[in-house]
């Protein structure tokens, strides 16, 4: 068979060189014991359980908040404590408080029901005749003892987290803290009326943090008793009586026993909603304030706490008024050091999710963690940043909300510069042939095109967060490495070293951190809260594309088997960076990319593709990721990634995990679809493909005729394409990200074959 001795060789590699990482990374953690498996996550397997744990509960408070004002009681609180922010997005692209707290007691992304997530009652409102609320309490005849709290809305919550796919068990915080005999209470009120029934005026939402799933709370108060009248500038008219708080919490918290108090700064939630209804400067004022007379009330509530027993979660449940934005996180029990707080889920230190809480809570009172929860608990770490955290996590927020605005803009340009460049080529190869100086100009912006992608991830780390700068870099930048490049001889060696800096960009940055990933505009954002260590689907896109074409270039340049050895080490290396659980930790793109990258070897090497073969790589796609998946078992519980905790749930609850992320997935890719502003640049670059593949002067034939290496590559990209995007839950982003590397190479190689008049020679 053709071709099939390098072949050989070149597939004899890659295993060789993945059984040897496999094993570098696998025999340490074999040797390490079935206690290190075993643990808990990371340095939380070491402490002993707590007695008791309060959930402080500032709604929508940022750091940023935390810095403008005078809060004494909070910043001592902090600085024994670990801290990070918080990314609060749920189901929805912005936080209600409903949605946060429903969050926190599922341990899992859920969703609140606005029209009831707010009703919740103490034993003597709930049987009272109130009018407008009498028809929504008689939907959840809740039996409750004196004293109990109980929320309505469990009913309404469940059904919409089985019609959301996403596994979600309303109420499993409070159901394991009630099957350990673990007291519960919760105080809060931010009602907006004091006297009206109106169902939009009640505002309980934080009972649901430690509902069971009935939605009952043993203990605790939420009804109109805390609170008391007050004159602007207190939103609403309406204040916590620190008094009746203070007694509430008491009674909660010096239940016999361990227990889990969540008590909510309701305070904060009035400011927060006269936050989105005021002007900024006036909405931040008044949270101030409000913030600097909570922090009076939380000294008096700590002083009945006993730091060397119990712990303390400060947390934001949800959004500020203002936006999407990080909120705050602070851990402070026996054994945890001040520093920065992390988990599984995010793997970067700095940042927790919402769904961590509730998994943290029972660690830190030893209890198991239920299956249903996708959270993992909090772990703690010395602190790494130079200076003050506050400074820096103000700064996170800032790099993720810009991050966030700049997406819109720049994926728009960048997707219409694309098709511009496509039709305007298509025309001028059509209509105007031998415009060498035209020709040119638009083989130029191509250039451009490619040098601008690196360019984009750079913006977080050079601390640019106005448009000004961030413009400059890429725009500027773009047309410096354009020039660069445009400068080397040769019709490939300059897309060679484009597409070779892009692959070296990001596998460079995977294996030291992944700092360019994140609260970059092709990266992934913490307010999104979708991903916060590997890499995103808009990268897997741009290096599985980048690596396909750069290693059909280097096989046409080198010739032979050493181009053939030359493109394998480069699919390979991009195949490792992407799939390793402690880099890429990307299951899609592996699934994608090795089918892919195999017909790429096999195209090269000349060996003829089949039906069995095709069956055979898709098997191997399986097989990679099972064999990735069993990796990241072998880690410790807190260092694994999504794939390895999906293996667990399976381990436990068979397939249904597997088939809710399918699910999910599909429901994913397809609410993105109908408004995703990639679209137009699939069809456009296909379009122009056809052209040159099939006009009257089929230039594409003569560029897989001079370069014949460059067709295995074609198709070992469309491959990837649609492979990404039916197995990612970004949908036609993929491909597009694809298309979009793809694009302004064959404008290159389409223009330089209209310079030389189509002849036969190589493009080198």
């Amino acid at each position: 068979m053709p071709g099939s001795p390098p072949l050989r060789r070149a597939l004899a590699a890659i295993a060789i060189a993945i059984a040897a990482l496999a094993a570098v990374v696998v025999l340490p953690a074999g040797s390490a014991g079935s206690a290190g498996a075993a643990g808990a996550a990371g340095a939380g397997a070491a402490r002993s359980p707590v007695r008791r744990v309060l959930i402080l509960s500032l709604p929508g408070t940022t750091w940023a908040d935390v810095a403008g004002a005078d809060v004494p009681s909070l910043r001592a609180l902090f600085a024994g404590a670990a801290v990070a922010s918080t990314s609060v997005r749920t189901i929805a692209k912005q936080t209600r408080p409903g949605d946060g707290y429903v969050t926190i007691g599922a341990g899992t992304a859920a969703a609140g029901v606005a029209k009831v997530d707010g009703l919740a009652f103490d034993a003597g409102e709930l049987f009272a005749p109130d009018g407008q609320i009498e028809a929504f309490r008689q939907r959840n005849p809740v039996t409750v003892a004196q004293g109990g709290v109980a929320s309505i809305a469990t009913p309404d919550l469940a059904r919409d987290a089985r019609h959301r796919h996403r596994g979600a068990e309303i109420g499993a915080l409070g159901e394991a803290l009630a099957l350990a005999g673990v007291g519960r209470g919760v105080i809060g009120n931010a009602d907006t009326a004091l006297r009206l029934d109106e169902p939009g005026t009640f505002h309980r939402e934080a009972a649901l943090a430690l509902a069971d799933h009935r939605g009952y709370v043993p203990t605790g108060a939420v009804d109109r008793g805390l609170l008391r009248e007050s004159p602007s500038p207190w939103p609403f008219g309406l204040r916590l009586d620190p008094d009746a708080v203070l007694a509430a919490f008491k009674k909660a918290w010096d239940v016999p026993g361990r227990a889990v108090v969540l008590l909510e700064a309701s305070d904060l939630a009035r400011a927060q909603a006269a936050r989105s209804q005021s002007g900024a400067a006036a909405g931040d004022e008044t949270v101030r304030r409000t913030l600097e007379a909570t922090d009076g009330l939380i000294a008096q509530v700590l002083a009945d706490v006993d730091l060397q027993r119990d712990a303390v979660v400060v947390t934001g449940p949800s959004d500020p008024g203002d936006g999407v934005h990080l909120t705050l996180a602070a851990l402070r029990a026996p054994g945890v050091r001040p520093g920065l707080l992390d988990s599984a889920t995010t793997r970067r230190p700095g940042y927790v999710t919402l769904p961590d809480l509730a998994p943290t809570v029972l660690d830190m009172l030893g209890l198991t963690r239920p299956d249903s929860m996708e959270g993992r608990p909090y772990d703690d770490h010395p602190r790494s940043w130079s200076g003050p955290p506050l400074a820096r996590f103000i700064e996170n927020d800032q790099e993720a909300r810009f991050r966030d605005r700049m997406l819109g803009p720049v994926a728009g340009a960048y997707v219409a510069i694309e098709i511009l460049l496509s039709l305007t080529v298509g025309f001028v190869l059509a209509r105007r042939p031998g415009r060498r100086r035209l020709c040119r100009a638009l083989d130029f912006v191509g250039l451009w095109l490619l040098a601008v992608v690196p360019l984009t991830f750079l913006g977080a780390v050079l601390d640019l967060d106005s448009v000004g700068p961030y413009l400059g870099l890429v725009i500027g930048g773009g047309v410096v490495l354009a020039a660069g490049a445009a400068a080397l001889r040769g019709p490939t060696r300059p897309l060679v070293a484009l597409l070779a800096l892009l692959v070296a960009l990001h596998v460079g940055d995977i294996v030291t951190g992944g700092h360019l990933q994140i609260s970059t505009v092709f990266g992934y954002s913490p307010t999104v809260g979708g991903r916060f260590a590997g890499y995103g689907n808009l990268t897997y896109g741009q290096v599985a594309a980048a690596a396909i074409v750069l290693g059909g270039l280097r096989a046409h340049l080198l010739g032979g088997r050493r181009g053939l050895a030359v493109a394998a080490g480069v699919l390979l290396v991009a195949l490792v960076a992407d799939g390793m659980p402690f880099w890429g930790s990307d299951v899609g793109g592996v699934l994608a990319s090795v089918p892919a990258f195999a017909l790429v070897v096999l195209g090269l090497s000349g060996t003829k593709v089949s039906w069995r073969r095709l069956a055979a790589l898709g098997a191997g796609a399986v097989a990679a990721v099972l064999a990735l998946g069993f990796l990241d078992l072998r880690r410790p519980a807190g260092r694994r990634t999504h794939l390895g905790r999906l293996f667990e749930q399976i381990g436990h609850d068979g397939l249904r995990p597997f088939t809710d992320a399918v699910q999910r997935k599909i429901q994913e890719n397809l609410s993105v679809l109908p408004t995703s502003i990639w679209i137009p640049l699939v069809p456009s670059v296909l379009a122009f493909l056809a052209w040159l593949a099939y006009g009257s002067s089929p230039r594409l034939e003569a560029i897989r005729h001079r370069a014949p290496e460059m067709r295995p590559a074609f198709v070992g990209l469309l491959v990837a394409a649609v492979l990404g995007m039916a197995l990612n839950d970004s949908g036609i982003a993929v491909p597009a990200m694809m298309l979009g590397v793809l694009n302004p190479v064959v404008v290159r190689l389409a223009l330089r074959t209209d310079e030389r008049d189509l002849s036969p020679a190589p493009l080198r």
